[in-house]
């Protein structure tokens, strides 16, 4: 384990403690780590696909949620 986290230690060596992204508002001066939730639904027929779609790949449903939503942003 000492030697995984001295390697990431190197790896990391220089990188910006906070990655600033183009967003719409400022961030606060102090970061409070509060989050928001959205909540939706989606209809039995995207949801028959997606659950299609992971067969066919042979991959989880969660996998196909975080491929999207990793291409989202």
């Amino acid at each position: 384990m000492r030697e995984q986290l001295s390697y990431w230690k190197q790896q990391l060596n220089g990188a910006p403690p906070v990655l600033e992204l183009p967003s719409a508002r400022p961030r606060p001066e102090v970061q409070t780590f509060r989050g928001a939730r959205h909540s939706f639904t989606w209809d039995a027929e995207l949801t028959a696909s997606l659950k299609a779609l992971s067969r066919r790949e042979g991959v989880t449903l969660f996998m196909i949620l975080v491929a999207a939503f990793k291409t989202l942003i």
